[in-house]
């Protein structure tokens, strides 16, 4: 008993000198990390939504970037919903990629392009981060069309954008569903709220707090990536991963879970 208590000790000891170490090299700080995204808030209708006058941070193991949002619900400056006459407005409608996750907003696509283009034209940076192009479409009904934009713009990315608007394809790669998915009823575009209230139920559960306590280290989460890494699995499928149209034909030979073409050809 003697033996394996110090084994245990010895075991314990060894990880905290692991994790301290880790938590200096990645952000030259002993502090532990906090990798949870503390500006989204549940929304029965859309899944969740940016948290007005959030001020958070948003931290992996390459960065650390503090993430201010405004009453708006936006990762951008404060605008009024009315814009000034004569001015030009851009609604760019995105998902990460714009919401500039890991850079500032200084540094964001919709803050360059509205320093290149000049005077006279504002960019409203619509993006929030993990959406869905279903999602995007709910949000700006809701909220873009108020702020009367003269263009709108959907940035998207065929990586991921499709898949996570269609239910079956996002089961395929993704362990949870948390989102409106679309489908067709009767030949019809409709959107299936079935999933939208799960990330509300994952934000109240209590033992939340006990998990994050376990997944706000450096080693876990090195873990984690190291292991995604060498075992892609099925996000590594270039039929579900990019798929019709961009690839030429389906590749049967790289896919997974045993789906043939005619389960590929199915789904698209």
């Amino acid at each position: 008993v003697g033996h394996a208590i110090a084994l245990l000790v010895s075991l314990s000891l060894s990880l905290c000198a692991i994790e301290l170490f880790l938590r200096h090299h990645f952000y030259g700080s002993t502090a532990r990390p906090d990798y949870s995204v503390g500006f989204n808030m549940p929304d029965a209708s859309i899944g969740w939504r940016l948290r007005p006058n959030a001020a958070s941070r948003h931290q992996e193991l390459d960065f650390f970037v503090p993430v201010t949002i405004n009453s708006k619900g936006l990762r951008e400056h404060e605008r009024t919903h009315e814009k000034a006459p004569g001015v030009f407005r851009i609604l760019l409608v995105s998902d990460s990629a714009t919401f500039a996750s890991g850079i500032t907003l200084e540094q964001s696509l919709p803050s360059l392009l509205a320093a290149g283009l000049g005077n006279g034209i504002e960019v409203v940076n619509f993006a929030v981060p993990a959406y869905s192009t279903v999602q995007e479409l709910l949000l700006f009904r809701d909220e873009g069309a108020k702020y009367r934009p003269d263009l709108a713009l959907l940035a998207m990315s065929p990586i991921n954008d499709i898949q996570t608007n269609v239910e079956p394809l996002q089961a395929l790669y993704q362990k949870s569903l948390r989102r409106p998915y679309a489908r067709r009823d009767d030949g019809k575009l409709t959107s299936d709220f079935r999933y939208a209230d799960v990330f509300r139920a994952e934000h109240d559960d209590d033992s939340r707090g006990n998990r994050s306590f376990i997944s706000n280290n450096v080693t876990p989460r090195l873990f984690k990536h190291v292991r995604k890494k060498l075992f892609p699995g099925r996000r590594a499928d270039p039929n579900i991963f990019l798929g019709w149209p961009f690839l030429a034909a389906f590749a049967p030979e790289f896919g997974s879970a045993g789906l043939t073409a005619a389960d590929y050809a199915m789904l698209w």
